[in-house]
């Protein structure tokens, strides 16, 4: 399917000190990017927010939300991440994306480097 592919992250603790690696659907329709709760909890992360969040099925749903790191392609950030539940496919989502300069080749299914704009 052209245009859906998965990428290597790495999402850290707050301090950037320790990483988990897990694949993640890009997801240039998601606000922030989505990590099974588990994860982001055996990290020491703990939410700070809850937010609703409109799915792709149209339904509403609450999550738990937090602050970062993350790495991709050796590229290193802070970030919105939110808590998913277990057995959702983890997102890279948009947030994270131009955080990291980074935009999508959907026919190449990669990640490319794209300047940030003032215009």
């Amino acid at each position: 399917m052209m245009g859906v592919f998965s990428v290597t992250i790495e999402v850290g603790d707050r301090d950037g000190n320790h990483f988990e690696r897990l694949d993640a659907l890009v997801d240039t329709g998601a606000t922030f990017t989505m990590v099974p709760a588990s994860v982001l909890r055996e990290l020491g992360l703990e939410a700070h927010e809850r937010g609703a969040f409109e799915l792709a099925d149209g339904s509403i749903q609450q999550f738990d939300i937090s602050e970062t790191r993350i790495r991709i392609e050796g590229r290193e950030t802070s970030t919105v991440i939110v808590f998913g539940q277990e057995g959702m496919t983890p997102l890279l989502g948009a947030y994270t994306l131009e955080r990291m300069h980074l935009g999508v080749d959907p026919a190449g299914q990669r990640l490319i480097d794209v300047p940030w704009r003032l215009m």
